[in-house]
């Protein structure tokens, strides 16, 4: 298919996108909906990992924005939802219930973006989402177990804190759920959907954790599931520095970061403008030892998708 798109004859790269949206394209067209969405991440990522500067430009997200493609990617309810930014920022709570299957297409959703949704929480990076869910509640059991009697728990950045329904039995598991999240909007629903007497909702944002909000107070477990893919290394070292301290004898703090190289990242960065601070295990660690995490208490590993780092803080 012919676009009308002229290609930057100075580099490469413009060519090589071109070429790639426009077959994806046509794929999409000929209702090979999974092989068009497929080509698509797999040659984004692949230009991604050239290292070539231009592709993480902002020059480069708009060329591809202006490519016939985004008009059929943008009415997919997870890229409308994230290009919109309802709630001021990509990334939030309510786009995460998509990946959780919890919040499904509207009734006057055409089939193909109804397809293109489906292809898309299915890819790699939304079972690791759900799996990041199921391995918290699995935690939570196993500290209670450990421990013998109900747990208390932080949450940072808790947003819907699903986690939760996927116990059984949360009332038998937590003596006190502390969550703490700045959008005022998250936290009603997860008002609504967990009404437990342990649970405490927090509506502040993590500097109330910097400036000692919950100073001298300590917890079982100790969490953020999807903060730290935002913050720089200063601020990311900083709050592990005072979550670690929140930590009582005998807890956990866990941090998890999606890495580098995930299947996901340039459609997400292009298409959905949902850009994330990528680590590898290197760079995991540099943040607890700058925190002042003892290194005979960290434990590093990833979910079997291999797409987020879990950064396990004994104490």
């Amino acid at each position: 298919m012919k676009t009308s798109i002229s290609t930057k004859a100075y580099s490469p790269v413009y060519h090589e996108t071109t070429r790639l949206l426009d077959r994806c394209l046509d794929l999409i067209n000929q209702d090979s909906l999974y092989e068009g969405f497929s080509a698509l991440l797999i040659g984004l990522r692949g230009m991604y990992a050239s290292g070539d500067s231009e592709v993480l430009s902002e020059e480069f997200q708009q060329f591809c924005l202006a490519h016939p493609i985004y008009e059929v990617l943008k009415t997919e309810p997870t890229v409308a939802q994230s290009q919109s930014k309802p709630r001021g920022y990509a990334g939030d709570a309510d786009l995460i219930d998509y990946f959780y299957r919890l919040r499904g297409c509207d009734m006057r959703t055409s089939y193909r973006d109804r397809e293109l949704h489906n292809i898309a929480i299915d890819n790699s990076s939304g079972a690791s989402v759900r799996w990041r869910a199921k391995h918290l509640s699995e935690l939570f059991a196993e500290r209670k177990a450990k421990k013998g009697e109900k747990i208390s728990c932080l949450s940072v950045a808790s947003g819907h804190i699903r986690e939760i329904s996927y116990l059984h039995n949360p009332q038998e598991i937590f003596e006190r759920f502390i969550a703490l999240d700045q959008d005022n909007t998250s936290n009603d629903e997860a008002r609504r959907s967990h009404p437990h007497d342990f649970l405490h909702i927090i509506d502040k944002s993590i500097s109330y954790i910097i400036k000692d909000g919950l100073k001298e107070q300590e917890f079982d477990f100790v969490y953020s599931a999807g903060l730290f893919d935002y913050l720089n290394e200063k601020l990311a070292a900083k709050l592990i520095q005072k979550l670690y301290a929140n930590v009582s004898e005998g807890g956990i703090l866990l941090v998890p970061n999606f890495a580098k190289g995930i299947l996901e990242r340039g459609y997400m960065d292009i298409f959905m403008d949902w850009k994330l601070i990528y680590r590898n295990e290197t760079q995991m660690l540099e943040l607890a030892e700058t925190a002042g995490v003892p290194a005979d208490k960290i434990r590093l590993y990833r979910d079997p998708m291999c797409n987020v780092i879990y950064m396990r803080m004994e104490k």
